[in-house]
């Protein structure tokens, strides 16, 4: 808790493992000034003119995988993410930590970048995506990153 309290003042996002989900669990900001503000840990990342109700792109049945209970909420989040461009099934993104994000290795290719995503209820309810990002430098990836890690932090 006084850890979350030093993020608040310095403007960082707090992170740490919980003993539960053995994941990483992010705490959302917490406004202690008494005053009506804010607080976004993101860069300025441009937007693309995708539609908002275009932007999740993920077949559950086709792809072999079953939704967890939390991928409702993680869906609104990410379509409420300007900065994100598409969400797709890709089973490379198991590989990030179980609800959490990660930095895919490889860009597209016109240089956007991309995050992975792995949610995890159980063995037979996960899933894993690709969240194709408006991001062109390594500073818009951790922006994007951080922000991310921050919302899904208020739901786990």
């Amino acid at each position: 808790m006084v850890m979350g309290l030093v993020g608040n003042v310095f403007g960082v996002p707090i992170c740490y493992i919980h003993e539960a989900y053995k994941a990483l669990v992010y705490l959302p900001y917490i406004n202690t000034s008494g005053q009506a503000e804010s607080k976004t840990f993101s860069a300025n990342l441009p937007e693309l003119g995708r539609s908002r109700n275009q932007v999740i792109q993920v077949q559950s049945e086709r792809q072999g995988h079953h939704r967890p209970r939390s991928w409702q909420k993680v869906e609104i989040i990410l379509k409420n993410l300007l900065w994100v461009d598409l969400v797709r099934f890709d089973a490379q993104a198991f590989s990030a930590p179980k609800n959490g994000v990660k930095g895919s290795p490889r860009d597209l290719n016109d240089g956007r970048k991309v995050l992975w995503l792995h949610l995890h209820d159980s063995d037979q309810a996960h899933i894993a995506v690709a969240i194709e990002t408006t991001g062109h430098t390594p500073e818009h990836l951790n922006a994007a990153a951080t922000e991310l890690r921050e919302k899904l932090g208020r739901i786990f």
